[in-house]
């Protein structure tokens, strides 16, 4: 048999960012407009039914990559069906990102307890989120046998991604009170009628800040429930001390960390809610 050339996951990451390089989309800012973007697989039916039957996916994750708007975060525990005459115990993991903008996600995770193994599968991952996600869990040790680490490897993720829709929503905002918006110009160039575009940009980007901030809030929500959960989450059952208080542990800075980041999305969007209050929008305007 031919040798298997070794490739180290440093290599591995690094040729996944060369070749995501001219393979992204350009368009952060742009949604998939209601359409059921993760249910299109690279692959056939069949093929992903070996996939689901391997990587133990739930069923419950079908609905949760339906509700393509809404942002959710479940988590249930459970004696899976029949594996090879034993039904052992788990933890199933359901998290959704909305696709309102570009780069939605969708995670199944099923976590055993005895052996702290995650089983898990990231719908709508691109390689540069496959690069990102590698390069987290190669920085972790005892923190990897946690349930909630790809959970919380996909808040990550969901931060980054709204930092970057705020920002530009703002910017945007703040363009358009400067006047130096595309419909400015074109109103210089006597294209437009004044009145007429004034009403419609400036509704229109006061209802897009309102949507944000309910989606903000929504997602804000589910970190809330997996903060929650967090305390329900129980130590494996090992013979070792030591592992329990490393499982411990991890919950602890994984808590933390939600409280940190539950705290970016009040801020936010209350950044979002100053800016909506400064249009100044009259309410028949909205209607």
């Amino acid at each position: 048999m031919a040798s298997v050339k070794k490739v180290e996951s440093d290599g591995w990451i690094k040729s996944i960012r060369e070749a995501s390089a001219d393979r992204e989309s350009t368009d952060r800012f742009t949604g998939t407009g209601g359409h059921q973007g993760l249910t299109k697989l690279p692959f056939s039916q069949q093929a992903f039914k070996k996939v689901a039957e391997k990587f133990l996916i739930h069923r419950s994750i079908i609905r949760v990559i339906r509700r393509a708007d809404v942002p959710e975060f479940s988590a249930t525990k459970l004696k899976m069906g029949d594996l090879n005459g034993w039904a052992p115990p788990a933890y199933v993991y359901d998290a959704r990102t909305s696709n309102a903008w570009h780069g939605d996600l969708a995670l199944s995770a099923t976590y055993f307890p005895h052996s702290k193994l995650t089983f898990a599968v990231l719908f709508g991952c691109s390689l540069s989120i496959e690069a990102e996600i590698l390069t987290r869990l190669g920085k972790t040790a005892h923190e990897i046998g946690h349930p909630l680490i790809m959970p919380g490897i996909v808040f990550e993720l969901e931060l980054s991604r709204h930092q970057s829709v705020v920002e530009e929503e703002l910017k945007e905002v703040e363009a358009r009170a400067l006047g130096v918006s595309d419909f400015m110009i074109m109103l210089r160039d006597g294209t437009l009628r004044t009145q007429e575009v004034k009403k419609k940009t400036k509704r229109d980007k006061f209802l897009d800040l309102k949507y944000l901030t309910g989606q903000l809030n929504d997602w804000k929500n589910a970190l809330r429930a997996m903060h929650d959960h967090a305390d329900t989450i129980t130590p494996s059952d090992t013979h070792w001390d030591a592992s329990k208080q490393e499982m411990k542990h991890t919950g602890t800075k994984i808590q933390g960390r939600l409280q940190e980041v539950m705290s970016d999305y009040e801020i936010m969007m209350r950044a979002c809610a100053a800016a909506t209050e400064g249009m100044n929008i009259p309410i028949p305007l909205i209607d």
